[in-house]
């Protein structure tokens, strides 16, 4: 005689997650013990979790002193906070919206301003409040294989500096400092930062479309303009088969010259 099968019955639950992120009605998360200052306010800085601060290398080479193995007693300017803690005490503060514009593109620099619509707390009368920051790229304040993302790292710039500036945080981001030394921080970054990359090409899709250059043959079409006015000539657009085939440089380079024609 065949055994019966037995199913097994899992009760799901999936109020853990959501409940950690409730908040109270000062706008507070309920699952945070928040620190604040005597007049009341959050202090930000002193919710910065430890481990996403470390000692600012150029800080102690640049006065030829030893780095120190323990950050303990280290003032803010001789600190660095990395991205991930910036993006921890984001979402910690609550927010609704973050927005980049790409603001100029050129072969040698990028500026990118980030806007951040931060839920409203007790601190701003429970409503919602607008911040924003503008951060650059350039071949003066980069290195290396960073040079090719100079959106890229524009972009997280204008976000870490948006987010501790509106919480009134004085140590520098990792992502503000020039560090010829350390090739491989762009690739962390894009790994961990969470933000939408900005890139020269996207950045030079949108503006096209926006002016009514819509998809790879609009563009062709703008292209042929730019020629006609010996705006833009570069031999490598006869072998350009798509977006894909255009190099950040040769984007900022049409961009520069799309924006010098509407002038």
């Amino acid at each position: 005689m065949p055994k019966k099968k037995v199913e097994e019955v899992f009760e799901i639950d999936n109020s853990k997650g959501p409940s950690l992120y409730n908040r109270d009605g000062n706008g507070l998360l309920n699952s945070i013990q928040y620190i604040f200052k005597d007049d009341g306010s959050i202090d930000w800085r002193a919710m910065v979790p430890k481990e996403h601060l470390y000692a600012n290398k150029k800080w102690f080479k640049d006065r030829k002193k030893d780095v120190p193995i323990s950050i303990a007693k280290l003032k803010d300017e001789q600190l660095l906070i990395k991205l991930a803690g910036i993006k921890e005490l984001a979402k910690i503060r609550g927010f609704k919206s973050v927005n980049f514009v790409t603001n100029d593109v050129r072969s040698e620099i990028c500026t990118v301003t980030c806007k951040i619509e931060f839920d409203g707390n007790y601190e701003t009368g429970m409503e919602p409040v607008f911040f924003s920051e503008v951060g650059s790229a350039s071949i003066c304040n980069t290195s290396g294989v960073f040079q090719k993302y100079l959106e890229t790292i524009a972009a997280n710039r204008a976000f870490v500096r948006c987010v501790r500036n509106f919480l009134n945080i004085h140590v520098v981001s990792d992502e503000e400092v020039f560090e010829e030394e350390v090739e491989d921080k762009l690739e962390a970054s894009k790994e961990n930062s969470g933000i939408a990359a900005v890139n020269a090409v996207t950045s030079m899709q949108k503006v096209f479309e926006d002016a009514g250059h819509e998809g790879w043959d609009g563009f062709l079409e703008a292209l042929r303009e730019l020629y006609r006015e010996d705006l833009y000539k570069n031999p490598e657009v006869s072998d350009w088969n798509s977006f894909d085939d255009i190099t950040p440089e040769n984007a900022r380079k049409i961009l520069a010259a799309f924006k010098k024609k509407g002038k």
